[in-house]
């Protein structure tokens, strides 16, 4: 099936979908008649708008095998030109020690409501016997959904309400935001302030609505707020996400090395921020930016980062790449950010030597 080029993506969002009790509902399973047709459903959650349902089909009959499969279902009705949607999967160690393995992903445009889009065959029984991702007889497998349609002026609009122009909340809140009017707190951070407006932020992050609208506390009513332990430039582009729920400086794409280098730096930064003031989307977006530009130079960082903020695929990427070769090794052992991943982060760093030593 072919797509238009000019699609673009409206939203991506992960899902970790944890199997417990594998060996005995696989039994369970076989023991019923029907046991290749079944499924279990993860739930409904929203993309773009529409409501989603991932399927977990245990056995999967394809190419005289059984597979463990994960389908892309469709819950919501769509205009006469549907919406295309990218389900990728990959295994994923809760642990952190091996490295998330599949990565298969399948492309379908939905037409109509309970719509299934075509199986992932993630793998086998046998091999995932084999591998070691099986903990506790619990499996974890990471589900990213994407979905897709034209930019504004560029075909048909494929969004449930068709006759609606796209939203512009995120324009408005952005420029509510720039313009400074009805604000009625002033944050500082390391001498640079920031006017910004209570509700709002309050409404985005747990952490506002706690120190402005929790028990009595003396950033409640106070118009001043001085915040530490964050970079400006880190906090700025923070409150831009908390307006407008974008992020352009993880979205740039830096040709030279500099740029990419501080590109990657803003990305460990506003991750630890987005972790700080309960932020999953932003800190999410953060750990995507930052598994893509994993190299010698940062890796350690990073799989520090990892480890303060419970960010489990950047950690196991991290790890993989330091363990993947000698020179790899070699050379983070030799930078600054492995001397502080020495200082504070024990317990990474027995992982990693670990994997080292039964990789080699």
């Amino acid at each position: 099936m072919q797509f238009s080029k000019d699609l673009t993506e409206t939203e991506y969002k992960v899902h970790l979908v944890k199997i417990d009790r594998y060996s005995t509902n696989k039994e369970y399973l076989r023991s019923v008649a029907l046991y290749k047709s079944e499924y279990i459903s993860y739930g409904t959650f929203d993309a773009a708008g529409y409501d989603w349902e991932v399927r977990y089909h245990p056995f999967h009959p394809d190419l005289s095998k059984e597979w463990i499969a994960f389908r892309l279902g469709l819950r919501s009705k769509v205009c006469e030109n549907g919406v295309k949607a990218t389900l990728r999967c990959q295994l994923v160690d809760v642990t952190g020690i091996l490295p998330p393995f599949g990565d298969q992903r399948a492309t379908y445009r939905y037409t109509k409501q309970e719509e299934l889009g075509p199986p992932i065959l993630l793998l086998t029984h046998e091999e995932l016997l084999k591998l070691g991702y099986l903990k506790n007889d619990s499996l974890a497998v990471e589900c990213a959904i994407s979905v897709w349609r034209s930019p504004r002026g560029a075909g048909a609009n494929v969004h449930p309400s068709a006759g609606l122009p796209s939203t512009d909340l995120h324009q408005q809140l952005g420029e509510l935001q720039q313009s400074h009017k009805g604000a009625d707190i002033t944050l500082f951070v390391s001498g640079e302030s920031f006017m910004a407006h209570k509700i709002i932020l309050a409404a985005r992050s747990p952490i506002f609505m706690a120190e402005f609208f929790g028990p009595p506390m003396k950033e409640s009513s106070s118009g001043v707020v001085d915040i530490k332990g964050i970079e400006p430039a880190a906090f700025k582009a923070m409150l831009h996400f908390i307006y407008t729920d974008t992020c352009p400086e993880l979205a740039q794409q830096h040709g030279s090395d500099i740029g990419r280098q501080e590109s990657m730096a803003i990305a460990q930064h506003l991750l630890s921020a987005a972790d700080r003031f309960g932020l999953d989307r932003l800190k999410l977006m953060c750990e995507d930016k930052l598994c893509s530009g994993i190299n010698v130079g940062m890796v350690a960082t990073n799989l520090a980062l990892a480890e303060q903020h419970s960010c489990c695929r950047l950690k196991t990427r991290c790890i993989k790449f330091i363990v993947d070769s000698p020179a790899n090794l070699e050379a983070v052992l030799a930078t600054e950010g492995y001397k502080h991943l020495v200082a504070n982060c024990q317990f990474p760093m027995t992982e990693l030597l670990r994997s080292a030593v039964e990789k080699r």
